[in-house]
């Protein structure tokens, strides 16, 4: 016995696996996508600082007497690590020392709904002589 189908039918089931590929396809894209960075916001968990480095103050700066604070634009991923830093407002003697002790500073991982997540946050570098 031959089944034969119309060829309405054949569409029909044409249309309904290729929408099922396609939607299983960009779900596998989607999981296995890097997330990009999200600013915090009030559904998000923010991290916590868990490993702090202090910058060195460069030789130069302490020379001419350079003071000031460095404010960072900090990604941090999902496993808590600094993986980008930009400098937003510049001291230009202490930028790189600055950028140098934020990107070894270690994080809790921000989360939103429970899962972790990257983040960008804006943190300060305090530079002062003197012991104040």
């Amino acid at each position: 016995m031959e089944v034969r189908s119309t060829k309405s039918e054949v569409r029909r089931r044409f249309r309904r696996t290729s929408y099922f590929v396609l939607l299983t396809f960009s779900r596998v894209l989607v999981a296995q996508a890097p997330a990009a960075p999200v600013r915090l916001h009030s559904g998000i968990e923010p991290p916590r600082k868990i490993h702090d480095v202090m910058p060195a103050y460069p030789v130069l700066a302490r020379t001419v007497g350079a003071s000031g604070v460095v404010i960072i634009e900090a990604t941090i991923d999902a496993r808590g690590d600094v993986v980008a830093a930009k400098v937003l407002r510049s001291v230009p003697t202490l930028d790189q020392a600055a950028v140098d002790a934020v990107r070894q500073w270690k994080y809790t991982p921000a989360r939103l709904n429970g899962e972790p997540v990257a983040v960008l946050i804006t943190v300060t570098v305090n530079f002062m002589l003197g012991g104040r």
